[in-house]
């Protein structure tokens, strides 16, 4: 249980850290907001990766419910 908090803590202190680069760097927090402009996916490749995790979601729960015995 220890390996946990210790994963949980340093990745708290990750995004801490990260978080407070980007909001103290005016040029660093340009280039991150660029970065997620550029990272965002169409409307169209955004319903059809819903559609893919809802399918699998219901498949999941689909498979799960015949599989009872």
């Amino acid at each position: 249980m220890k390996q946990g908090y210790l994963l949980i803590g340093l990745l708290a202190a990750t995004i801490i850290v990260s978080a407070i680069l980007f909001t103290t760097n005016p040029d660093m927090a340009q280039r991150y907001a660029e970065m997620r402009r550029e990272a965002t996916l169409s409307e169209d490749v955004q319903n059809v990766v819903m559609l893919v995790i809802a399918l699998g979601v219901g498949g999941y729960l689909g498979w799960h419910y015949l599989k009872r015995d």
